[in-house]
């Protein structure tokens, strides 16, 4: 009696069993729990003190809705929020430290899968807003300090002025 011997190989989303035996090659298509994640952000280049907001995108096999899926971000390779049910990841006001190279993490906990986004650069030019703010507050400085100057200017010329016309005055009588 021949012995049967099988053999499962799964290559890129196809499932092939292989009986030595029967010589039948049985292809099996089977479905994705969800797409791979892409990552996208409101602003690829943003000034310091923008908001940034990244979000993680996929799609869910309409099969498997009540799936759980959740989220992680990465910069440069280092975790900056760990799994969560929300798939956005949000800073309220970016520094230059902020920027670099942001992956986004998808996993479905209760089936043991995770999947990785490619890679977002993100740039975060600074100094620009606190430049301005120093700008701004040194134009008001400059502007004040000209219209003290002007004023004592005033305040010194009339005071001599009104002491002469009384030295005058006393000098009369």
């Amino acid at each position: 009696m021949p012995q049967s011997r099988v053999m499962r190989f799964v290559t890129s989303g196809l499932a092939v069993r292989l009986e030595a035996r029967s010589w039948i090659i049985t292809a099996l298509r089977y479905c994705e729990l969800f797409s791979k994640p892409e990552i996208r952000a409101n602003n690829n280049s943003l000034q310091e003190g923008d908001l940034l907001t990244i979000t993680c995108h996929t799609v869910l096999n309409p099969a498997r809705a009540n799936t759980e899926l959740q989220f992680a971000f990465y910069r440069n390779g280092h975790n900056v929020q760990g799994f969560h049910s929300s798939n956005h990841y949000t800073i309220q006001s970016a520094r230059p430290q902020d920027s670099g190279s942001y992956t986004c993490h998808t996993a479905a906990p209760s089936v043991s899968v995770t999947k990785g986004s490619k890679e977002l650069t993100i740039y975060i030019q600074g100094g620009t807003v606190r430049e301005r703010s120093y700008t701004i507050e040194n134009i008001i400085r400059l502007v004040l300090s000209v219209c003290i100057l002007i004023s004592a200017s005033f305040l010194c010329y009339f005071h001599k002025n009104n002491h002469v016309g009384l030295i005058n005055l006393l000098m009369r009588l």
